[in-house]
């Protein structure tokens, strides 16, 4: 059986230090982007577009349901086969655009849930006063949903930052 060896983990300390920039850059950026497709895909499954709805459902299922590591892989070594333009492609990108896809079919479901989520009362009353649907969204719908969805939001980002455990200096747990 190993010893806990301390040396050794403080060594590791600057090396880890060392690449906190580009961590944040990626989750960053991946966030960002993540969100801005998260909103889109949310307000299709909200109102039913009929064949972006499928494809959103499709998207969403497919990237819910494979793991993050076979997504990154697929971009990083599958997209460059596909699209000739993409050989140029490096780890950077690939990782970001791993990254707002995968997230973005989280987002969306939470963001999508938070929507629903507000009561129906609300939105009748509303519309009752004679708010238009921009200003029932603006105003009532969307402060109560970002209220909700926000955690969760928070979760995803934290999941972007963190280190899965095939990034760790030892490797895989046996």
């Amino acid at each position: 059986m190993d010893v806990l060896n301390v040396e050794y983990m403080l060594g590791l300390v600057p090396v880890l230090l060392g690449y906190l920039p580009l961590t944040l850059q990626l989750a960053g950026v991946g966030m960002v982007l993540a969100l801005i497709l998260a909103c889109l895909f949310a307000i299709v499954r909200v109102l039913r577009i009929p064949v972006l709805n499928q494809l959103t459902i499709v998207f969403i299922s497919f990237f819910r349901g494979t793991p993050l590591l076979v997504q990154l892989f697929l971009f990083y070594y599958g997209l460059p086969q596909l699209v000739s333009a993409l050989t140029v492609i490096d780890g950077v990108t690939a990782t970001i655009m791993g990254l707002t896809m995968h997230f973005s079919a989280y987002m969306a479901e939470s963001i999508r849930a938070a929507i629903v989520g507000v009561d129906r009362s609300q939105t009748e009353a509303a519309l009752s006063i004679g708010m238009t649907n921009g200003q029932l969204m603006r105003r009532i719908v969307l402060p109560q949903a970002t209220r909700v969805a926000l955690p969760t939001l928070m979760n995803y980002f934290i999941d972007m930052i963190k280190p899965p455990p095939w990034h760790l200096p030892w490797g895989l747990p046996s």
